[in-house]
């Protein structure tokens, strides 16, 4: 029996929470000013997992513990309305997927703690070894992308869970991609003209998406508050 349904794509940090989960630790903790060799990996060498790899090493020598991270981690907020939309969202109807650049167990903390549903999700790895420091591994390693980070082609993880879902009897009628970075436009390309993409106002997604409307297929709808995106959705399921 093949089963329809709407697909529902979420980035995570400055997407579903308002800001950068590893800012939130810093800023929440008042941990001192980040050594520059540490941000040089991003600044520098534009390799934001590397950078998130020294982070977590250089947070480790400051004896900041599990607890203390994940704590962090639980305080984050919901961008405005988007508590409202994730509740929406947990009828059958649809699949929520989160795919981000950040990690999976914060991810896992965040979405446990607010007790939501998601389908799946597709972020980097990360585990707190024996000695306690949080050890972060690269999704994937790809070199077919440009738009892409190495360990991370959103577009391509959109378009392989899209399949293996066909193959296990779900076909998507629209999907919805939600993010606001540099790394949301890849997926965005991939998208339709069934299909919805919504940038968060102001951010560089919705820019980048202007610059090149030519190129995209999808209907572009920017969003301040989640509650855009709620109202866009019940729209939908009307037509």
């Amino acid at each position: 029996m093949v089963e329809n349904k709407m697909l529902l794509v979420f980035d995570f940090d400055h997407t579903v929470v308002s800001e950068d989960s590893i800012t939130g630790i810093i800023e929440e903790l008042s941990l001192p000013e980040v050594p520059k060799e540490v941000m040089d990996k991003w600044d520098v060498e534009r390799d934001w997992n590397a950078c998130c790899e020294a982070l977590f090493s250089w947070i480790h020598t400051l004896g900041i513990t599990e607890s203390a991270i994940k704590n962090t981690i639980l305080s984050l907020d919901f961008t405005d309305g988007m508590e409202d939309l994730m509740n929406h969202l947990q009828q059958n109807c649809y699949d929520v997927v989160i795919l981000s650049d950040a990690n999976a167990l914060f991810i896992e903390w965040f979405f446990c703690n607010r007790k939501l549903n998601v389908k799946k999700i597709y972020s980097n790895p990360a585990e707190f070894n024996e000695e306690g420091k949080l050890i972060l591994h690269q999704f994937h390693h790809q070199t077919t992308c440009n738009q892409c980070p190495v360990n991370l082609c959103k577009g391509a993880v959109i378009k392989e869970h899209i399949e293996s879902m066909r193959k296990a009897g779900t076909l998507y009628s629209t999907v919805c991609y939600t993010g606001d970075g540099e790394n949301d436009f890849c997926p965005s390309l991939r998208l339709t003209e069934n299909d919805y993409v919504f940038p968060r106002a102001t951010f560089p997604l919705e820019q980048m998406l202007k610059s090149k409307m030519s190129e995209v297929k999808a209907q572009v709808v920017p969003w301040k508050s989640a509650t855009v995106i709620k109202q866009k959705l019940q729209s939908l399921a009307t037509q």
